[in-house]
């Protein structure tokens, strides 16, 4: 987004040198990993009749086109995922795209490993990601910066998201995320394959998840603290 929102500003002969852009952040007093117990991540297992050994691959989304859910579940439904019959895909959120992705699952017999959660009350939320094994984004805007990720570092997730700049900004590939060429199903069952057969390196990521909040300041009292700053230097000039 920031790397998006520059570009542009050049294109524009905007002066970028007076302008000072922030990715989204969050509150890392609410969303912690230490605040979830394993009986709330065996909660959502067994509410949804999922394997204790089994793994979830996770997404957070309104159902929109631009989200990429039906290319999610297709690449995995192509790519032979689900017939290792360990792998579920946990998708929350409602919308649109609803329906047809429903319809898909249906079609192809598909049902118990893609469950749709529905919408989730977002005090909520948190505890369902402390389930995920794979925290996902399948697609994402060349503009946005999506709040979901930060949230995936700061639960500690082991994260695979799409190649681009806007991403780049928040992850840094193969150290706290994987990332993947946008829209390649072969490259992304490759990444999917690649956290489920080494989980030492899964353990890896969501470390260097956690880190990340800390490392790229993430947090909202951090980009309080760049705003006073910068309000303090320019009075100063």
């Amino acid at each position: 987004m920031k790397t998006l929102m520059l570009q542009n500003m050049v294109k524009c002969n905007f002066r970028c040198k007076h302008c000072i852009i922030s990715c989204s952040q969050i509150n890392d007093k609410k969303i912690n990993p230490d605040h979830f117990k394993k009986v709330l991540k065996n909660n959502i297992r067994e509410k949804y009749n999922i394997p204790e050994k089994a793994a979830i691959i996770g997404v957070v989304a309104w159902f929109r086109k631009w989200h990429g859910l039906d290319f999610l579940i297709k690449t995995c439904y192509e790519n032979g995922l689900f017939r290792l019959k360990n792998v579920y895909l946990l998708l929350l959120g409602d919308g649109p795209a609803l329906l047809e992705c429903k319809t898909y699952v249906k079609e192809k017999l598909i049902e118990k490993n893609v469950i749709f959660t529905g919408a989730v009350e977002r005090e909520r939320i948190s505890e369902y990601i402390d389930a995920f094994d794979i925290a996902l984004q399948p697609r994402v805007t060349s503009y946005a910066c999506p709040l979901k990720i930060i949230e995936y570092l700061a639960m500690g997730k082991a994260i695979i998201a799409p190649d681009q700049d806007n991403i780049r900004d928040i992850l840094t590939d193969q150290k706290d995320a994987l990332l993947f060429k946008p829209d390649d199903k072969d490259d992304l069952c490759s990444k999917i394959h690649t956290l489920l057969k080494n989980s030492n390196y899964k353990k890896e990521l969501s470390r260097n998840a956690l880190k990340a909040i800390e490392e790229k300041k993430l947090t909202w009292i951090e980009n309080a603290n760049r705003a006073i700053s910068l309000i303090n230097s320019s009075n100063n000039v």
